[in-house]
């Protein structure tokens, strides 16, 4: 018993228990051992709190569109523009949510807008909700003969035929309206380097031979209703 007496000797502040070759560490020591133990349960606590927060946040992710690449102004949307990404909403942002997709397709852009955009109503045109006597008829115009290039799908214009220049009397002296409320179905630029637009509106069909041969002779002019964009 020897040995024990004097391993407890070198130590000073321990005492010898029952067990002569067991001794115990000083009150001190229980507390600090018991300190960081304490210490340690409050990180695992408090990651897992971390952890479950973040999930929660992750669970109420939202798929939503956004665009894959760059648009400008006017461009009609195809699927190749547009992409799913997940996003938290806060109730005040009027996302679009992805099974609305096939309602933003052929819809045109409302500004020009670079890749990654989260997309809201508010950034694509209206649909004009096509009937079943509807026509959409196209028109390759310069300008001059559109009134704005911020046009966008769902603004309502009226189609005008700008008179002959070889024509004499009346037809010389104005032009005739061939469709008092149109709607705009799509706007799209003609080239990259080029003012021109091509713009789709949606006319009644008595009125849709009139309008496409007014373009084709370079006689169709736009004029904006009051109320569009």
């Amino acid at each position: 018993m020897t040995i024990a007496t004097d391993v407890a000797a070198t130590k000073p502040g321990w005492r010898q228990v029952t067990d002569p070759l067991r001794v115990e560490p000083p009150a001190g020591a229980r507390r600090a051992r018991l300190s960081w133990m304490v210490l340690g349960v409050l990180i695992i606590a408090g990651c897992a709190l971390v952890a479950a927060v973040w999930a929660g946040r992750v669970a109420e992710r939202t798929p939503a569109l956004a665009l894959a690449r760059e648009v400008e102004r006017g461009q009609v949307l195809t699927e190749q523009d547009l992409a799913v990404v997940n996003v938290a909403v806060d109730g005040q942002l009027a996302i679009i949510p992805v099974e609305q997709s096939a309602q933003v397709v052929g819809r045109s852009a409302g500004a020009s807008l670079p890749a990654g955009t989260l997309l809201t109503e508010r950034m694509v045109g209206s649909d004009p909700g096509l009937g079943p006597q509807d026509r959409v008829v196209g028109l390759a115009l310069q300008p001059g003969e559109y009134p704005t290039a911020a046009l966008t799908s769902g603004d309502e214009v009226m189609v005008i035929r700008t008179p002959d220049a070889n024509a004499a009397g009346e037809e010389a002296a104005g032009g005739t309206v061939l469709v008092g409320s149109a709607t705009v179905y799509a706007v799209e630029a003609v080239g990259e380097t080029s003012p021109g637009l091509l713009v789709s509106v949606v006319v009644d069909e008595p009125s849709a031979a009139p309008v496409a041969s007014a373009g084709a002779q370079g006689r169709a002019r736009l004029v904006l209703i009051g109320g569009g964009r």
